[in-house]
């Protein structure tokens, strides 16, 4: 449905103003942002349903209560956050590669390591802090730290697929200058 409406009004944009930028419209970046729904989407649609067959509570309270479903949401939410910050930092050739931005690399390093160990459940004191209740079992646990694997890696590995398909010439430029980036070659350079 999203993609739908995004296709309606960059066509209706071309129809009222002309020809679009090659940019805005490209193939890749609308199949990016399908991708991205779709996840996130179905992500939290698997959480929610095993975390209501758990018995999480209450989906609104008032004041805030730590449930089970607030808990999970929160983590996966979290996780799929960083995810597309991860896929939609292009780095090279549009700016500075992954490994060239050493606070934003750090950053999400940090986040996701921190998403992590609060999924496992292995730094209580943390938990406690971001109000996470515990999970109900180690199946849970378990299941929980696979969705987030897979939702963490599949974002970025489906990005990469995308690109590789639909701008092949761009991905290998992108990969070329940050391989040159990382190993301190002039990237501008013909080294």
């Amino acid at each position: 449905a999203c993609m739908l409406v995004a296709v309606r009004l960059v066509k209706a944009h071309v129809a009222a103003h002309g020809d679009v930028s090659d940019a805005v419209a490209r193939p890749e970046w609308m199949e990016h942002i399908a991708a991205q729904v779709r996840e996130a989407t179905g992500q939290l649609s698997e959480e929610a349903a095993i975390a209501e067959a758990e018995g999480s509570g209450r989906v609104l309270s008032k004041p805030f209560k730590p449930s089970l479903l607030n808990t999970v949401v929160f983590l996966v939410e979290t996780a799929q956050q960083v995810s597309v910050t991860m896929v939609n930092y292009k780095g090279r050739p549009f700016m500075l590669a992954a490994t060239e931005n050493k606070p934003m690399l750090l950053s999400l390093a940090a986040c996701t390591a921190l998403i992590f160990v609060a999924a496992s459940g292995s730094v209580p004191a943390l938990n406690g802090a971001l109000r996470l209740v515990a999970l109900p079992s180690d199946a849970f646990r378990y299941q929980l730290l696979a969705i987030l694997v897979a939702s963490t890696l599949g974002s970025l590995l489906l990005d990469r697929l995308v690109t590789l398909v639909f701008a092949p010439r761009l991905a290998t430029a992108g990969y070329r200058d940050a391989w040159r980036a990382l190993i301190g070659a002039d990237v501008d350079g013909d080294d």
